[in-house]
């Protein structure tokens, strides 16, 4: 089972990454940095609110044990 992180959930893309990751067994764990948060509900599914996304020094944590990360801030 793998953990992913993603930025840009609430994009047109990034929603669909989500969705995606939410859908598929592989996926133990989808960690998400978002602005605001989503609503979204689901077991795999962890939001994390950040205000600085060029500072991501308090978030280390966050990346620990990744096997994917989606970047789709655009």
């Amino acid at each position: 089972m793998k953990k992913v992180i993603i930025t840009g959930a609430s994009g047109m893309i990034g929603g669909l990454v989500l969705q995606e990751c939410l859908n598929d067994n592989r996926v133990a764990e989808l960690v998400s940095l978002v602005r605001k948060p989503s609503g979204i509900q689901h077991h795999k599914l962890k939001e994390h609110v950040v205000s600085d996304f060029t500072n991501y020094a308090e978030l280390q944590n966050l990346f620990e044990n990744i096997y994917v990360a989606y970047f789709c801030i655009g």
